[in-house]
């Protein structure tokens, strides 16, 4: 009897063993091809919201000076990551299209006139670098380029002229990932327009085509 319950023993002491290893072996082979997934190139998707605020000029027979206008509006974006080499540091490249709409009031000068509502769009192109800094944390810098028209609706008789009907800005940014898997993230940013001088606060989706 004490062979038998020797005999049992063994067995599921041997089973036991044996499915630790299957499980390391599993473990291994998702982490394996993790890292393949993470060294290949890949397109995201994102949509974001966007604001800022932006100083405008003014001009006209009787008017002179500058307002602050805010801008608000929904960013999206197609990029391009090209991982360089191991799965730590991405190399970047976004295209954007956005559009909104922007307020603001005469703030300086004769320049006392209130604007509601009126409409623009940018298209802006970017070259980044990201690194990875966990499994489901990103940090990046880049470097975005942007045109943008403001569509301007004034009254048929108004003599004013606004600034930056047609306007071009280069500046540096910051974005932050969170993932909440290796396909979909939020995205937080800030980026500093030098031609603008306004500072630039997005947050939004992102999905990653792998």
């Amino acid at each position: 009897m004490k062979y038998f319950l020797l005999f049992i023993c063994l067995m599921m002491i041997n089973e036991n063993a044996f499915s630790q290893d299957a499980t390391v072996k599993e473990k291994k082979a998702r982490q394996s091809k993790s890292k393949t997934l993470l060294q290949k190139k890949y397109f995201d998707v994102s949509a974001q919201f966007i604001t800022w605020q932006e100083m405008i000029d003014a001009s006209g027979p009787s008017i002179a000076g500058s307002g602050r206008f805010q801008f608000n509006g929904y960013q999206f974006g197609l990029s391009h990551n090209r991982p360089m080499g191991g799965i730590r540091w991405v190399r970047q490249y976004s295209s954007y299209l956005t559009l909104g709409t922007t307020k603001g009031v005469g703030e300086t000068g004769t320049f006392t006139d209130e604007f509601k509502n009126q409409l623009w769009f940018s298209l802006a192109a970017s070259a980044g670098l990201i690194y990875r800094t966990t499994a489901v944390s990103e940090i990046g810098f880049f470097i975005p380029v942007s045109a943008r028209l403001i569509n301007w609706e004034l009254a048929a008789n108004a003599a004013i002229d606004l600034d930056k009907e047609t306007s071009f800005s280069a500046g540096l940014g910051f974005q932050f990932a969170q993932r909440f898997s290796t396909k979909s993230a939020l995205v937080v940013s800030v980026a500093h327009q030098f031609l603008w001088e306004a500072t630039q606060w997005s947050i939004g989706y992102q999905y990653s085509l792998r």
